[in-house]
């Protein structure tokens, strides 16, 4: 019995197969096909196997080091360092994804395809702000939403100058009214941005730039 299908049985759901209306039971095999992302790939060796078939991982190989007299010393341990060929590397072939926005969805998005637009990505983190090992920990447990502008060069965006605060709230209140109540309005304010879009003047590019998030619906 697959894990999922244990899952629900555990939780009291139960389910006949044959019964199921038509599509249903090919999006129950796609729901469990998804909660088993890295199925066949749990030990270190098939991980490496699967690297090294996709053809975008390129091992490093051991190169012997002797001393500067060309002597080799005997020793327990190699004595080597992990040297990456360089033809190789520059020969490399293979699709890999590098980005969320190398994927189909966002390459396809209207917003992303057809408009002069720049993508926003949002994450949220919870800190808190007193000493960890007190009393007073969770009480005063704050979230904070950030975002950042992923048209930006990857040195740029690896800066903790290239992220933004957006939100901050408690996490109890999250907790209590949900994180909806507190993602309601950015939505709202990304849907506007969608839409309308904001006015450039620069010497470079005059014209409406449009933000979107590549979550957002279509």
């Amino acid at each position: 019995m697959r894990p999922l299908d244990r899952k629900l049985r555990m939780n009291g759901i139960h389910y006949n197969k044959r019964a199921l209306p038509t599509g249903v039971e090919e999006l129950r095999l796609e729901v469990l096909d998804a909660a088993e992302p890295f199925r066949g790939l749990e030990a270190h060796y098939k991980q490496m196997q699967y690297f090294a078939k996709s053809r975008n991982f390129i091992e490093p190989v051991d190169q012997q080091r002797d001393s500067a007299t060309g002597i080799v010393y005997q020793v327990a341990v190699p004595d080597c360092y992990q040297r990456i060929p360089l033809q190789r590397f520059l020969h490399r072939e293979g699709n890999a994804l590098q980005d969320v926005f190398d994927g189909k969805f966002c390459k396809t998005h209207p917003l992303f395809l057809k408009e002069v637009s720049i993508p926003l990505l949002l994450y949220n983190g919870d800190c808190e702000t007193v000493n960890p090992l007190g009393s007073k920990t969770v009480v005063h447990k704050l979230g904070f939403i950030y975002f950042i502008l992923k048209s930006l060069p990857p040195d740029l965006l690896s800066s903790l100058r290239s992220h933004f605060l957006l939100t901050v709230y408690k996490s109890d209140d999250a907790k209590t009214h949900g994180l909806d109540a507190v993602l309601c309005s950015i939505v709202e304010e990304i849907r506007c941005l969608e839409r309308d879009g904001i006015t450039v003047d620069t010497p470079n590019f005059q014209g409406v730039v449009k933000f979107g998030h590549p979550g957002s619906a279509r």
